[in-house]
């Protein structure tokens, strides 16, 4: 079989992967679609979101927490956009997306999902945290698309479990391993690759697809989308240090060369995020992820 047949089936089975666990076929597609669309308007947001009546239920729910300081005065999602903006809104939205699908992919998962989801939000915050100071016209992607950056890891648990789980027994051996290194070893299924292939069937903006999908190197991504891949994925390192990993990257391990030089960013700015994480991890985990 050629390579590009390898593909098209590999692609095919992450795509079945998705309709059973409740990523396609759903209203999930066409609210992420629109959430993670940088241009599109509040109206819009508002109306994708109205769609659905749990999700705008924990829209709201978000809105009145102690969190946005805007407890009991949000009855409405136009209410919800005046008092916290478009950008929250659409990273409380996209949170409880991600949170719904992975309760679902997870049952009976090797991986915990408590520290999966803390791992997501961490990055989300850093991602956001140094676009701000670096980009921030990026600051809501990063954001985003941090929270993304791993959705690829469920659809592994559907797709290729028996190999995702000797990528797991071998980083618990070997902790300091590369873990995509690890992932090539063991023939196990890219979760970068894995997130891009429902993502571009969710016609989710190309950047935000090419780098979640090179988020482990983001040099490698087009230049469009380098930034944004390397916000990721200096947030991904961060994230390690301050102790937020889960089974699949358990300890920190280096950054590409040249990323920092690639956005500009000097150490200070980093230690600054460093020691503002975790506070700001356990504030937002509390909001964003339904317990």
């Amino acid at each position: 079989m050629s390579a590009s047949a390898v593909t098209s089936v590999m692609n095919a089975q992450i795509l079945q992967a998705a309709t059973e666990i409740g990523v396609l076929g759903t209203v999930i597609p066409l609210i992420m679609g629109r959430l993670c669309d940088p241009e599109s308007t509040a109206h819009e947001v508002a109306q994708v979101i109205g769609r659905d009546p749990g999700l705008a239920a924990r829209v709201l729910r978000v809105a009145n927490s102690a969190y946005y300081g805007a407890s009991g005065s949000v009855a409405t999602l136009e209410r919800a956009f005046v008092l916290l903006g478009v950008d929250a809104v659409r990273g409380i939205a996209t949170a409880a997306c991600l949170d719904r699908a992975t309760v679902r992919a997870f049952r009976s998962s090797p991986i915990e999902l408590e520290s999966m989801l803390r791992h997501a939000v961490s990055v989300a915050c850093a991602a956001e945290s140094l676009a701000r100071a670096s980009h921030r016209s990026l600051a809501s992607e990063a954001f985003i698309a941090g929270l993304l950056h791993d959705f690829g890891v469920m659809l592994q648990l559907q797709v290729d479990r028996t190999r995702l789980l000797a990528v797991i027994a071998a980083l618990d051996a070997e902790p300091g391993r590369n873990p995509r290194e690890v992932e090539r070893s063991c023939g196990c299924i890219g979760h970068e690759h894995c997130a891009a292939v429902v993502f571009r069937v969710w016609n989710l903006p190309e950047t935000l697809v090419a780098a979640v999908g090179n988020h482990h190197a983001p040099a490698a991504a087009p230049p469009g989308s380098r930034r944004l891949a390397a916000l990721v994925h200096l947030a991904d390192t961060i994230s390690l240090e301050t102790g937020h990993g889960y089974a699949l990257e358990p300890q920190v391990w280096p950054l590409q060369e040249g990323t920092l030089e690639l956005l500009g960013i000097q150490e200070t700015l980093l230690s600054q995020v460093v020691e503002a994480l975790p506070e700001r991890v356990r504030e937002l985990q509390q909001v964003l992820i339904e317990s």
